[in-house]
């Protein structure tokens, strides 16, 4: 992973997909804390919501109506999966997996779908998926254990175990989810409703091939194809630019919504031209 404090100055304030830095320069976030702002840096509403729970006084990890609340809608969310487990971090959910599969399992040994793809070959190696959203649903298919990448990310935000629950009985194996900051579920409940109601920018189907100088494109996302390297020196080439792709190699670098037609212009240019030679 490229440390970005050593490459960019530090960031003052942000607002939908762009970030300020002291000296007043912008750049254009197609990072998006690797999805969990995927929604913009200030989600539509989400101020209020987080306010109005914080009104309440429901800080700090109270038992909740809030589990609940998000327990249902992952239900409705994810209609394959029958047990659900809140956790105060995404270790815990780790460690959740382990158990399950009789091993230690690491970040790693969870496949991203957008990394991988749809078609490919089924790796039996893994374990787990991510969800990300607006990916093709027939690719969690195949995986009995799935962690959701939610719009949201606040220090101590929740991470969840979606499992497939059959002859393992893995509501009998699993602890009970962790007791977290009503707060933060709030949040979490908020933005993945919220989801309902973005809208896919347009122009990503229109002006981004499938595939095309070194990207491979899964609908927003896009997943580089070149050396890690030459990806270094691509990140660097944007960032001169104003414009911030993924720190990890190979991505996913994510398109943003609600941007100008020059700046839709500036990034579909960047990625046709940039490359790592």
């Amino acid at each position: 992973m490229i440390d970005l404090n050593k490459l960019i100055p530090e960031i003052k304030r942000a607002r939908d997909y762009r970030l300020y830095g002291c000296t007043g320069r912008r750049y254009i976030d197609c990072y998006q804390n690797n999805g969990h702002a995927l929604l913009g840096h200030r989600a539509e509403k989400l101020s209020r919501t987080l306010k109005n729970t914080l009104s309440k006084g429901l800080l700090y990890d109270f038992p909740s109506v809030y589990e609940k609340r998000l327990i249902r809608l992952l239900i409705t969310i994810f209609p394959a999966y029958s047990t659900f487990r809140i956790r105060r971090s995404f270790e815990r959910v780790l460690k959740d997996i382990s158990l399950l599969s009789g091993g230690s399992i690491t970040a790693e040994d969870i496949t991203d779908p957008v990394l991988i793809s749809a078609g490919g070959p089924d790796d039996k190696s893994y374990k787990a998926a991510y969800w990300r959203p607006f990916t093709d649903s027939t690719f969690y298919k195949k995986y009995k254990m799935l962690v959701p990448l939610f719009p949201f990310a606040a220090g101590g935000s929740p991470a969840v175990l979606c499992f497939k629950d059959s002859k393992d009985k893995a509501a009998d194996v699993l602890p009970a989810s962790d007791t977290v900051s009503p707060v933060l579920l709030a949040g979490v409940i908020h933005v993945m409703y919220r989801l309902k109601h973005y809208k896919i920018p347009d122009w990503v189907d229109l002006s981004l091939p499938k595939s095309f100088n070194i990207w491979k494109r899964e609908g927003i996302y896009l997943k580089a194809e070149c050396s890690i390297s030459e990806y270094e020196n691509v990140f660097k080439k944007f960032l001169a630019e104003g414009v911030i792709i993924s720190p990890c190699f190979p991505g996913p670098t994510i398109m943003p919504g609600g941007l100008s037609d020059g700046e839709r212009k500036k990034i579909i240019g960047l990625l046709k031209v940039i490359n790592g030679k």
